[in-house]
């Protein structure tokens, strides 16, 4: 299989860039209320689930892209809602990443390279409904 993911060097060095285009008030937020799950976020390293997670997927046809950054979201995701900042809606939450580029940015994305929806429940799907038989 093709690895088409982004590699935990490219995560970080993308975070740094996009760090520098952001506004004032974006940076309060990575600094306050964002700042536990973005210290996180930079240190899953997410090469290593990736070596996990990668049975889950088959070695023919269209390689797998955005892993990283669903798994980044799910975490994301969880964390803000374990605070208060986000309702347990997946539906809700890839819209919220669609209209807010410093969360997009915390999973390793653009607002306008979101993994779509139903790239999440494919994930899901992958690890709850069909494990690898080699685990």
């Amino acid at each position: 299989m093709i690895k088409y993911w982004q590699p935990m060097q490219d995560y970080k060095y993308f975070l740094n860039e996009s760090k520098v285009h952001f506004d004032s008030s974006e940076r309060v937020r990575l600094h306050t209320e964002l700042w536990k799950p973005w210290q996180k976020l930079r240190l899953f390293d997410t090469d290593k689930a990736m070596e996990f997670l990668l049975p889950f997927y088959s070695n023919t046809g269209r390689p797998a892209k955005n892993q990283p950054q669903i798994l980044r979201s799910f975490i994301l995701f969880f964390l803000l809602f374990s605070e208060g900042l986000a309702k347990l809606s997946l539906t809700l939450w890839v819209d919220r990443l669609k209209h807010d580029r410093l969360l997009a940015a915390l999973i390793g994305c653009t607002t306008d390279s979101l993994p779509p929806l139903g790239s999440y429940f494919d994930f899901m799907d992958r690890l709850w409904a069909a494990p690898p038989t080699d685990l």
